[in-house]
């Protein structure tokens, strides 16, 4: 079907983000960590398929309030007015108990949507109840294409799904860098990470464009890393620190970190 010229020249959502240059790294150097990342990605799905329950589950909506009431204290959110979500698929942690609690503050909820494949980009669009949310590629739920997205820029908080994650506050992805776009992007928003706490890993392995967390948050504590300023927006709450054992405890079950080989 033929492109519609006049749609395309009033699009409403921002332009894509322009790939950020990659600071000069030895080809054999990108090619290990690369590889370290897609063998811990392997490991880690199976992990947490193991030990976290479906998204949509009785058990997975517990988990998801208690990362709610953790957040409720690690985050100021009387100076919040929009917060990115995410539709949880799979066994990933589920946020939507938070997006109910937020707009119920009146604070608005924006979800993700897949703008473009290449470059990896997404955009945001504010939703009033997941039940507005389509069927989209890979199981995925996402707003309308047709919904107006608003600018990054208005976002206060990002709530980021992810594979895994250290005590550094370092994030792996699912390997196409679509939140780390986003991130760098809008640098000055709170970056926080929900995660099952059998998703910890001992080190992430870390590429030039791979952004970081301010907050690492599961269903019964909260990381603060130590090598990230304090964000605006975080409030003064206990956290691991460097004399305390980085492990935390979901569920009543204790997971040891999953060790990074090299």
């Amino acid at each position: 079907m033929p492109a519609d010229d006049s749609k395309s020249q009033h699009d409403p959502r921002p332009a894509p983000v322009p790939a950020r240059p990659l600071p000069s790294l030895g080809a054999d150097a990108l090619a290990v960590v690369g590889m370290q990342k897609q063998t811990l990605r392997v490991e880690l799905r199976a992990r947490r398929k193991a030990c976290a329950p479906p998204s949509g589950s009785p058990q997975a909506r517990q988990l998801g309030e208690q990362v709610a009431d953790v957040l409720e204290q690690a985050v100021d959110w009387s100076q919040v007015g929009a917060t990115a979500v995410y539709a949880a698929v799979g066994h990933e942690l589920d946020p939507a108990p938070l997006g109910q609690r937020l707009r119920a503050r009146g604070i608005r909820t924006c979800y993700p949507r897949v703008r473009s494949k290449e470059p990896p980009q997404l955009d945001f669009v504010v939703i009033a109840d997941e039940a507005e949310l389509v069927a989209a590629p890979f199981g995925l739920r996402e707003p309308h294409p047709d919904a107006a997205s608003v600018p990054l820029s208005a976002i206060d908080v990002f709530v980021v799904p992810g594979l895994g994650f250290d005590p550094r506050g370092q994030r792996l992805g699912q390997g196409r860098a679509y939140y780390d776009r986003v991130l760098h992007a809008h640098s000055s928003a709170l970056r926080v990470g929900v995660f099952h706490s059998c998703q910890q890993l001992s080190a992430v392995p870390c590429e030039p464009h791979d952004e970081g967390l301010d907050l690492v948050v599961t269903p019964t504590g909260c990381l603060v890393p130590l090598a990230r300023p304090r964000h605006r927006l975080q409030r003064e709450i206990a956290s691991h620190g460097p004399e305390t054992p980085s492990v935390l405890v979901d569920s009543g079950t204790v997971c040891q970190p999953l060790e990074v080989k090299p």
